[in-house]
């Protein structure tokens, strides 16, 4: 089946900007952004399967009493809950943890309080990292109020794209498959990977909007270029078509959309996409 062509684009003073058509009809667009989220998953495996094997490397080369210090991996779900369990347990002044809808559902909200209320219970500040799927859910928004308040909090994203838990600064999970839970966890106390995923969750912390906090209020309001750019890629415009609509150069159209992308602590145009849609912008 042929792809439909798009009309040249019109340009002139009397031409109103052209925003495209509706919503539905950008599928192309969106599922071409799609694609390229789902290669930026595939890195993000490739990278995690990376650190391991090096992990594992390093665990061979060394003495037998020092392995669970570098390495320790618990298969399945029911090793990600017992494990986390005596993590959580052992600490004694903060847990960061994010949390994928996948292992979040694979866990069950009632397991994820009972743990982080015993870590709360003890003085020890637990921030979690929560993808917003299913956020208006009863279930969630009653875990969500829970784990938000005396020493805890907790932050939404759009995309929690692995699930990751630091305690103490000093020990961390990390999943087997970021996409799969039953294939279990790792555990590491390895500085270098500590040090690199720490940094990462850190970011996306900051990003990342409380919870109680509608999804407008996070997203700064757009510029009237702004919202012709993000209209006119929504309607699959490329950016040298942008440019020439909008009569500005190729770089400033990247340069408008690269802004936009850090405000909104997204990495791809589909997420930017969804973004835009939730919000009424396109």
């Amino acid at each position: 089946m042929s792809t439909p062509i798009a009309s040249p684009i019109q340009t002139g003073p009397g031409n109103p900007p052209d925003l495209g058509p509706p919503l539905f009809e950008r599928l192309p667009f969106l599922l071409a952004a799609q694609d390229a989220e789902l290669r930026h998953r595939g890195e993000d495996l490739i990278e995690v399967r990376r650190a391991v094997e090096v992990l594992a490397r390093f665990h061979r080369t060394e003495p037998h009493d020092v392995r669970y210090e570098a390495l320790e991996v618990s298969s399945g779900v029911a090793g990600i809950v017992r494990r986390y369990r005596v993590v959580a347990q052992s600490a004694r002044f903060s847990c960061l943890v994010a949390m994928p809808a996948a292992f979040r559902d694979a866990i069950g909200l009632d397991t994820l309080g009972e743990i982080h209320d015993a870590a709360a219970s003890r003085g020890v500040v637990v921030r979690q990292l929560h993808d917003e799927h299913d956020e208006h859910a009863v279930p969630f928004r009653r875990f969500a109020a829970s784990a938000a308040s005396g020493t805890g909090s907790l932050r939404l994203r759009a995309h929690v794209r692995t699930f990751a838990a630091i305690v103490d600064r000093s020990r961390i999970l990390l999943p087997a498959d970021p996409l799969d839970p039953s294939a279990g966890i790792v555990e590491s106390s390895h500085s270098g990977l500590l040090g690199s995923v720490e940094s990462l969750l850190e970011e996306q912390w900051s990003a990342a909007r409380a919870w109680g906090e509608p999804a407008g209020e996070q997203a700064e309001p757009l510029t009237r270029q702004e919202r012709e750019v993000l209209a006119l890629l929504a309607a699959g415009r490329t950016d040298e078509q942008v440019g020439n609509r909008l009569k500005v150069s190729l770089r400033t159209v990247r340069r408008i959309y690269a802004d936009m992308a850090r405000r909104w602590a997204v990495r791809s145009r589909f997420e930017a996409g969804v973004v835009a849609a939730r919000n009424g912008w396109v």
